[in-house]
């Protein structure tokens, strides 16, 4: 545990029922009340339960803490009050699965899902969530909700100041939501100290009322999310809309019936997915039930860069879910992707690394990428990916290379705009000299959340390898070309390490690691 910090008996007394959190769901019942969390505006963290009250100086203090994982606040659903299994159907109840071939994606209907986010900021506008966090956002469920014939478009966003809503207390939704039964409402504020939560709907009383929704915390919305490691690549959304659509957690039940067909009726009423004792956090495999745990699946609490699967039984239920309690969701096919934008290498740019990756923005509702890259101007494929970065491999000098990105998705392919850049000049030069004249500089305190870091190029440096983050040595984020880096919203009070590396066509020389601190 890191910065973790006893308060006294009395402290504890002052915090053990706070007015905001008291939360009014309808007829939902009562609020989520075994702990205390409140989060203050320089990003610090109170947190209470019934052995004392804790602070936490950053948020990743507090998601890397024993008390974030022994209160499972990964995900809020399961403390969500339940309800009795209602609907047409059997087949994806709150007690049984029937993964029917019927609910197959291959050649089955095609699901379109309208969302609208709605951001809950404090009255100083604290809690924001940029246009660019949601559009990643919407690219992530549409990735890793690929080859389930479901989809996500982006309907409209909403922007409130009002303290209590950002503390997740009050009927905001009862307020802001659009028709919950055609359109999938996801609510971003404090989450009640959770990362996220929503309700499973495969039972009465959800489906129709205001409160069905997918709330998530604001800093781990989208890829390269302010949240930082290990929930900071928009897979916290990808569990809750899982929740959504009908799926429990892979732990459900610890070690229940692990054959069929009593795994259909146990657990989390999936047969493929093996029974696990409890919720595992952070990355690799375990074994507790005598057989492989799913660590990898959507629906455990693994950090996000290791999460990476629903199963084809887990697909069904949720293409159940959609054919018989979310009747109305489906918003009509999705639309043509938008094209790729902001390449880099820049088009047209000269000098670039041999060393250099592709990276682009995803096309608005792309799935999926495909890659052209080569000499010629009309370049050969490279393949179809779900990532936004291509590895071309070294480069030869002095070489005009083209390359596009068509956006894909389950409607059709929209074709990108030629792109070219060309490479540095060869010869036996000398490895370039260090970047200088950091900013902020070495050691600064106080710096803003949104500042961006830059420096002076090293002699002869054609680009740069940026490293950054929170840890000495920082990672390596990218090569690039520019001598400015943009680091998004840090947090406050936090330590941040940074180095430039120069690279050309004879080598790279390894900077100077320095640092500064976030108010």
């Amino acid at each position: 545990m890191r910065n973790l910090r006893l308060l006294s008996v009395a402290a504890t007394v002052l915090l053990a029922a706070p007015a905001a959190f008291t939360q009014s769901l309808d007829s939902a019942g009562p609020p989520i009340t075994d702990f205390f969390f409140h989060e203050n505006e320089d990003g610090s963290i109170f947190a209470a339960d019934s052995n004392g009250t804790y602070y936490f100086a950053t948020i990743q203090d507090y998601i890397q803490s024993p008390f974030f994982q022994e209160h499972g606040m990964h995900c809020g659903s399961d403390r969500l009050p339940q309800f009795e299994s209602l609907g047409t159907t059997s087949d994806c109840s709150s007690s049984n699965t029937n993964p029917a071939s019927e609910y197959n994606p291959g050649g089955g209907q095609s699901y379109n899902i309208n969302v609208v986010f709605h951001i809950l900021r404090r009255n100083n506008g604290l809690g924001e969530v940029s246009d660019a966090l949601i559009a990643s956002q919407i690219n992530v469920l549409n990735a890793d909700f690929a080859g389930s014939g479901i989809s996500f478009t982006l309907a409209g966003t909403t922007r409130s100041n009002r303290n209590s809503w950002y503390n997740d207390s009050g009927n905001y939704y009862g307020s802001l939501s659009w028709d919950v039964t055609k359109y999938l409402n996801i609510y971003t504020n404090q989450a009640g100290g959770n990362l996220g939560y929503a309700y499973v709907p495969s039972g009465g009383g959800v489906v129709g009322s205001s409160f069905d929704r997918v709330v998530l915390y604001w800093q781990a919305v989208g890829t390269n999310a302010p949240i930082g490691p290990p929930y900071n690549q928009g897979r916290t959304a990808t569990h809750e809309v899982g929740h959504y659509l009908g799926l429990y957690h892979t732990f459900q039940g610890g070690c229940a019936t692990a054959s069929a067909p009593g795994c259909y009726t146990s657990g989390d009423l999936i047969c493929e997915t093996n029974s696990e004792s409890s919720s595992f956090f952070g990355c690799g495999n375990r074994t507790t039930c005598g057989s492989s745990d799913p660590t990898d699946n959507y629906m455990d609490y693994t950090d996000d860069l290791c999460m990476n699967n629903f199963t084809s039984e887990q697909v069904n239920r949720m293409r159940c879910t959609l054919d018989n309690f979310r009747v109305d969701l489906d918003g009509g096919p999705l639309p043509l992707p938008g094209p790729a934008s902001s390449p880099s290498p820049s088009n047209g740019s000269s000098s670039a690394s041999v060393n250099t990756n592709l990276s682009w923005s995803a096309g608005s509702n792309a799935t999926s990428h495909d890659v052209y890259f080569g000499t010629s101007s009309s370049p050969a494929s490279q393949g179809n990916q779900a990532g936004t970065s291509f590895d071309p491999g070294t480069l030869a000098t002095s070489t005009t290379y083209f390359w596009r990105i068509d956006e894909v998705n389950s409607t059709g392919t929209t074709t990108g705009t030629l792109w070219s850049f060309t490479t540095e000049s060869g010869g036996g030069g000398s490895p370039p000299g260090q970047a200088t004249s950091p900013n902020p500089r070495d050691g600064r305190r106080r710096v803003k959340t949104n500042k961006d870091i830059s420096w002076a190029a090293g002699t002869g440096a054609t680009s740069h390898d940026v490293h950054f983050g929170t840890s000495d040595p920082p990672p390596f984020i990218r090569n690039q070309s520019a001598t400015v880096y943009d680091t998004g919203l840090m947090l406050s009070g936090t330590v941040y390490y940074w180095r430039i590396d120069e690279v050309n066509s004879s080598g790279t020389t390894t900077g100077v690691v320095w640092s500064f601190t976030t108010r």
